[in-house]
């Protein structure tokens, strides 16, 4: 198992990730604890259940942010930065912040 550009696998044991549990829609929280040849994985779920070989494509890694997480954010990405609450997490990396003020962005 490695991705192409840098032959390395894609997660290591460890690695905090969210899954689709027995390839459902809804990903659950777990971790990484074996890493197979064939690009699937062992994951142990905070539930306490465990699932083996799990598909590289039903696997991400679990962001450091959540909805509801406190933050200073780069208010219009102008260089200053103001308390507020993650509102989404985007497809595309960003967030969408409410800040303490009442104001709020999307793709912070």
């Amino acid at each position: 198992v490695a991705r192409p550009e840098t032959g390395e696998p894609a997660f290591s044991v460890g690695d905090a990730v969210d899954a689709r549990y027995r390839g459902r829609a809804k990903t659950y929280p777990g971790a990484i604890e074996k890493v197979h040849e064939d690009a699937t994985y062992d994951i142990l779920y905070e539930d306490g259940e465990r699932e083996a070989r799990v598909a590289e494509a039903l696997i991400s890694k679990r962001s450091l942010f959540a909805v509801g997480a406190a933050v200073e954010a780069n208010y219009r990405g102008k260089g200053t930065y103001y308390p507020g609450q993650i509102t989404a997490l985007n497809d595309d990396g960003t967030f969408g912040v409410l800040y303490d003020d009442g104001e709020g962005e999307l793709g912070v």
